[in-house]
């Protein structure tokens, strides 16, 4: 009997989260988003915010398709699907890096995407793509919301967006919790072709990323060229070392984006 209870208990959240239990897939040539709502971005303000992923021709859109393909075959080659992109420090780009990598991988013919902001002090997520705050993460790990009321369709095909919501004070808390240790396993277990993206906190200074990161499969590591100082970098390593680190991004470099395997 207690473990029929248990498995009763696990569908009763997951419908309040509004996600539904087991694995799915996606007919990825035909989304059509029924209960998402879509609030589609002028392209004019994804080119103004730097959200170049999926635009042709732009000097940078290789730059992240080079960045989709490595990420894509080591997390394919693991059977990952659940990745965090996180600093050692703020002001690096890390969320830009996210959000194009995200927009880059939805422009791919076999992938869909989940863009999470768990920037929960200080959310981001939404000003980038010019939409007015809402619910969110946040507001899900406070109450029992549905939290597939508080996704969005930014009209960009097969890329879904939870922003962060309500600014929090206790974030480490919310993060490390087992409501949000759930969460993480629904949204990964929910569609085998999508990839779920956590735009995470520095790993510095932060002990809110630190709770979250055993929650997911592996991480991306944004550096700033000029300005993460290697006692940095090597502090930001030592706080990833239970979480497989598929590579660097050099960001805001004189040259080119470099990813390098980690």
């Amino acid at each position: 009997m207690e473990h029929i209870q248990t498995a009763l208990a696990k569908a009763k959240e997951a419908r309040i989260a509004g996600i539904e239990v087991g694995p799915h897939d996606e007919n990825l040539h035909s989304i059509a988003y029924t209960d998402t709502p879509i609030k589609a971005v002028d392209s004019r303000v994804l080119k103004q915010h730097r959200l170049i992923g999926g635009v042709e021709n732009h000097r940078w859109t290789e730059t992240f398709r080079q960045l989709r393909t490595r990420t894509l075959q080591l997390l394919n080659s693991k059977g990952w699907n659940t990745i965090a992109v996180t600093s050692a420090e703020r002001q690096t780009g890390k969320s830009l890096i996210a959000i194009n990598l995200a927009i880059s991988i939805a422009m791919e013919m076999d992938h869909s995407v989940l863009l999470v902001d768990t920037n929960l002090e200080n959310p981001t997520l939404h000003q980038f793509f010019d939409l007015p705050k809402g619910p969110g993460l946040s507001d899900y790990l406070n109450q029992d919301s549905n939290i597939g009321e508080m996704l969005i369709n930014p009209g960009i095909q097969k890329l879904v967006l939870l922003p962060a919501g309500s600014a929090a004070i206790n974030a480490s808390e919310m993060l490390g919790s087992k409501k949000m240790a759930r969460l993480v396993n629904e949204l990964k277990s929910k569609y085998q072709s999508r990839i779920v993206i956590f735009d995470v906190p520095p790993v510095i200074d932060r002990s809110d990323a630190l709770a979250f990161l055993p929650y997911i499969d592996a991480a991306l590591l944004v550096i700033e060229e000029g300005r993460s100082k290697k006692q940095q970098l090597k502090q930001a390593i030592e706080n990833l070392s239970t979480t497989p680190v598929l590579g660097t991004v050099l960001n805001k470099s004189r040259r080119n984006s470099i990813f390098e395997n980690g």
